[in-house]
């Protein structure tokens, strides 16, 4: 909604969407794929719903964001692994964040994805929101609400922030409208 504010057309693609759609399109299996975060259980599901994909994983403890150690652990985790695509579970915007510090490393290879609950959400692990909820675009709200002690800060505190981007994006005048093409790869 933002974006149509200021001129800007996007194709909205959920992050859940592309996670399912990915992981169930023939035409992408990779052969290694990795898990940062969610548990055992998760993998175990994981595995057999796609028996066919080798799946690697690492667990790191709660609080990443605030512990070097348990970020270290991570970047050494993917520059070590042969993965073709890494699936960051562990929430933003510590997943974005510590991809970020892997690129500028430079030294892994493979696809990060930030997928947030995603992976969870294909196995049952936790309830999406019904389609009139994400049509309404109101599915934050819904997580909120289904977890208010784990997602307040990140919805009420952190995520509102994105306001003041708009706002100073909006305020400068020397932008053009930006026009995105939904048939070009990537964006569709």
């Amino acid at each position: 909604m933002l974006a149509r504010s200021l001129g800007i057309s996007l194709c909205l693609v959920p992050g859940s969407d592309l996670t399912l759609e990915y992981l169930d399109d023939d035409r992408s299996k990779p052969i290694s794929l990795a898990v940062i975060g969610g548990d055992l259980d998760l993998i175990k599901k994981l595995n057999a719903r796609y028996p066919t994909h080798h799946w690697h994983h690492h667990l790191p403890p709660m609080g990443v964001r605030w512990n070097r150690r348990a970020q270290k652990a991570i970047i050494r985790f993917v520059e070590e692994r042969a993965a073709e695509v890494y699936f960051f579970a562990i929430g933003s915007p510590q997943s974005e964040l510590l991809c970020a510090e892997i690129f500028r490393r430079g030294k892994a290879s493979g696809v990060a994805i930030c997928v947030g609950a995603s992976l969870e959400f294909l196995v049952g692990a936790k309830k999406r929101a019904p389609r009139w909820v994400q049509k309404m675009a109101f599915e934050w709200l819904y997580r909120l609400l289904s977890e208010p002690t784990r997602l307040w800060r990140r919805y009420l505190i952190e995520g509102p922030s994105i306001l003041r981007i708009w706002w100073q994006y909006r305020t400068n005048t020397s932008r053009a409208p930006v026009e995105f093409d939904s048939n070009s790869p990537g964006t569709g």
